[in-house]
C-alpha cells in the first residue's frame, strides 16, 4: 500500500479510498467541503474551515486537501476547482498540492482580469491537479 506524508503533522497516512471517507474526515475536522465526482474527475466547489459554527484548527484545511489528493491519486482522477476572484494567495496555496492554472486562464491571471474595483468575488481561473 502506498503511503502519503501528512504535510501538517509530518507522519504517514493511508490513502483515502472513497470520496465519502474524505467528506467524513473533513466533518471530523470541522471543515466544510462541497465536492462531487464523475468517472474521470473530482470537482471541488467549496472548502472552508468552519462547520456548524465551529472553527477548524489551523492546518485542518491542508489536511483535508491532502486527503482529497490522496483519494484522487488512488482513484486516478483529476481534481478541478475554480479560484474566486483570481485570488493569488489561494492560487499559490493550491499549487503546493500540485494544482496548476488552466493554460487558457494563465494570460488572464497575469493581466489582472479578475481584479474587481468593488472587491466582489467574480468567478476566477480554473485550476486542476492530475493524479500522481
Amino acid at each position: 500500500m502506498r503511503k502519503f506524508i501528512n504535510i501538517v503533522e509530518g507522519r504517514n497516512v493511508a490513502p483515502f479510498r472513497t470520496l465519502k471517507s474524505v467528506e467524513k474526515f473533513a466533518n471530523k475536522l470541522h471543515v466544510s467541503l462541497d465536492v462531487s465526482e464523475d468517472n474521470s474527475s473530482i470537482i471541488l466547489s467549496w472548502i472552508e474551515g468552519l462547520l456548524n459554527r465551529v472553527f477548524a484548527e489551523k492546518g485542518s484545511g491542508a489536511r483535508v486537501m491532502q486527503a482529497l489528493c490522496s483519494y484522487a491519486d488512488f482513484a486516478k482522477k483529476e481534481i478541478i476547482l475554480e479560484v474566486l476572484g483570481g485570488d493569488k494567495w489561494l492560487m499559490n496555496y493550491y499549487k503546493q498540492f500540485g494544482f496548476e492554472i488552466d493554460p487558457e486562464d494563465e494570460k488572464l491571471v497575469n493581466s489582472g482580469y479578475w481584479n474587481t474595483p468593488n472587491g466582489e468575488k467574480e468567478p476566477g481561473p480554473s485550476m486542476g491537479r492530475i493524479p500522481r
